[in-house]
């Protein structure tokens, strides 16, 4: 039979990947009580979307079991034979050696020894020198599924400060309250206003679990909301994104989780040539701490949709704090608003 060069070319392809891989375990994870699916992708550097792609069985993020073996995807296991070394292993699996050493805390990369099982990362790409001093600078895309452990035990402090005279600050509220805007609210902040279920009303209680649930929830609405939003692209320009560390955009949900996504990323005040705040973090005003625009922008970010409630001042404050300096402000320095 008559093949074409091109499908020549597709089966020796097929055949080198199968030849590469072949001895490749999949890299698993065992769920754990308490598990979050993002928390156990950002403990390996992938997200909840990726993980359940790579499952079997698995087509919703937020029903997993203690027990369940979830795939964590661009990694497996490889069981060393006669000849081998980490040079070798990593030519095989197209990784670096550096990749190896790190994900097995390999201190002599000589030592390896027969039968030994090694995790081996996949799809790695050297970094370049220009990327490697990019203060872990992402799209803010990029954030989309990272749960921050730092951003919700920061919001149970932000949110916990309301009503401080009811309950210890950092702690929810059990039973339904209303807020100086007078609008009924539970747990860390969720208020009716938000539209998402629960809806909070006169009389409502409910226990601590919930109300963990419920934070949870809402801080995955606007980790997402910000992460999509428009405010910080420019579709005109090839879909160019703002470039941020995790704790800046941290500080982005924070502020968005009380001001609202649209509220605090199109704030402006007239400074900075009147651009809004998604509009200096898209241009890159954050990147030069030393420049003039800078302080503008930090005046801009720290006034944002305040008002006259002292409480809001001090959380925008932490919250820039946040941004800039990476300080979460999870010790008890916490500033209380006056009541």
């Amino acid at each position: 039979m008559k093949i074409t060069r091109k499908q020549l070319k597709i089966l020796v392809e097929k055949y080198l990947f199968e030849q590469a891989n072949e001895g490749l375990e999949d890299f698993t994870y065992t769920i754990q009580q308490g598990d979050v699916l993002g928390r156990v992708a950002q403990r390996f550097n992938t997200t909840a979307e990726e993980i359940v792609n790579a499952t079997v069985g698995l087509e919703n993020a937020n029903r997993i079991r203690v027990g369940q073996v979830v795939v964590i995807p661009d990694r497996g296991y490889y069981t060393v034979v006669s000849g081998d070394n980490l040079s070798t292993i990593a030519q095989r699996f197209n990784t670096t050696v550096n990749a190896i050493q790190t994900a097995n805390s390999i201190d002599d990369i000589n030592s390896i020894s027969l039968n030994q099982r090694l995790i081996i990362p996949l799809n790695v790409e050297e970094e370049s020198e220009e990327e490697s001093e990019d203060d872990n600078r992402h799209d803010i895309s990029h954030y989309r599924d990272i749960v921050s452990e730092d951003l919700l035990n920061s919001l149970k402090i932000s949110e916990g400060l309301s009503a401080t005279r009811t309950r210890p600050p950092g702690r929810p509220a059990l039973t339904a309250y209303l807020d100086n805007e007078n609008v009924w609210t539970i747990g860390w902040g969720h208020a009716d206003t938000s539209g998402r279920e629960p809806i909070p009303s006169r009389g409502m209680q409910i226990g601590e679990q919930r109300a963990e649930e419920i934070l949870e929830d809402d801080i995955q609405h606007f980790r997402e909301a910000v992460a999509d939003s428009d405010i910080y692209r420019d579709s005109s320009d090839n879909d160019r994104e703002a470039r941020l560390t995790q704790h800046e955009f941290d500080a982005l949900v924070s502020a968005s989780f009380n001001a609202g996504v649209a509220g605090i990323g199109n704030h402006r005040d007239g400074t900075n040539g009147n651009r809004s705040i998604g509009r200096q973090i898209l241009d890159g005003v954050h990147l030069n701490p030393d420049s003039d625009e800078y302080a503008d922008f930090q005046n801009l970010f720290i006034n944002a949709r305040i008002g006259n409630n002292d409480g809001v001042r001090n959380r925008r404050q932490r919250e820039w704090d946040m941004f800039s300096e990476e300080n979460y402000h999870l010790t008890d320095d916490i500033e209380l608003p006056e009541d």
